[in-house]
């Protein structure tokens, strides 16, 4: 979704916010603030003349058999989150309508807008005929050969792929040290964009897949490169301290970095976790 704030509709705006429990309060200053304002545009650093913005709306309903994983296991159709959205359904022209219809609802009661230059069709077991009349009927691309795509930086793949998968958290690393390389860093500096940023990039992954041991021997050679010599790579510099005194707690002589197997292996603990100790939900019974 191109979902810029001037798009949202403002009575969704204000069910939302109900919806989440926010104060009667606050509700009615926000809808103060937004509700038929006159706006007065700054050109060249002076408001222009005031004018009052207008909006549409619309509503409807319908609904979408989506598709079964597992008997006696509610089915699921959808997937939203932040601006990315997942719609899972049967391959055949009567669901891509129905499908298209909620899409349109969407947008005219939201105001959304649907960014169709990141949107891609992925079918499997279906015949090229069938996916090239859903996509006309969506209006979305097809996507033509793929073994397994990225949503909200979680891969979704038709094969059990290993050392593929994070090749791309692999590459975003190397990018974000490669920029660093025109920064002048000292060592406290890069202790900490190691901790805020390098080993934060895998976080979404490791939080529902388990890395091979080679992908986290790789980070870790890129983390160590980076600690000794900055984003400067063709400066060599030798390890002034092992490795294992380096991760250590600081109440030890370390430096508290996490081993990218720990950090992996704690994620999914907690995900065990969650299973033992929550509510029945679909994706526990799943």
């Amino acid at each position: 979704m191109a979902n810029a704030f001037d798009r949202v509709g403002l009575p969704y705006l204000m069910v939302v916010l109900k919806k989440f429990s926010f104060s009667k309060e606050i509700i009615e200053v926000i809808q103060a603030c937004i509700t038929d304002p006159w706006i007065a545009p700054l050109i060249n650093r002076r408001p222009s003349d005031f004018f009052e913005r207008s909006r549409k709306k619309n509503r409807r309903e319908i609904t979408i058999t989506g598709l079964q994983i597992s008997k006696g296991i509610k089915r699921i159709k959808h997937s939203l989150f932040i601006d990315g959205t997942l719609l899972l359904g049967v391959a055949s022209s009567i669901i891509s309508r129905r499908f298209k219809k909620v899409l349109e609802n969407i947008l005219q009661v939201s105001g959304g807008l649907l960014n169709n230059t990141n949107c891609r069709i992925y079918g499997w077991n279906t015949s090229p005929r069938t996916i090239q009349r859903i996509s006309k009927i969506l209006e979305i691309s097809i996507q033509e050969r793929w073994t397994h795509f990225f949503y909200i930086e979680l891969s979704i793949s038709k094969e059990n792929l290993k050392i593929e998968l994070w090749n791309k958290q692999i590459e975003k690393m190397k990018e974000k040290i490669q920029k660093w390389g025109m920064m002048w860093l000292n060592m406290a500096s890069n202790i900490i964009l190691i901790k805020a940023l390098l080993m934060a990039l895998p976080i979404y992954q490791y939080a529902t897949i388990l890395a091979p041991a080679s992908t986290h021997k790789k980070m870790e050679l890129i983390v160590r490169g980076f600690l000794w010599q900055g984003g400067k790579q063709e400066n060599k510099k030798f390890s002034l301290v092992k490795w294992e005194q380096v991760t250590l707690p600081y109440d030890k002589g370390g430096l508290s970095i996490r081993l990218s197997g720990l950090m992996n292996a704690a994620l999914g603990i907690k995900i065990i976790w969650r299973i033992i100790t929550c509510k029945d939900s679909w994706w526990k019974k799943l």
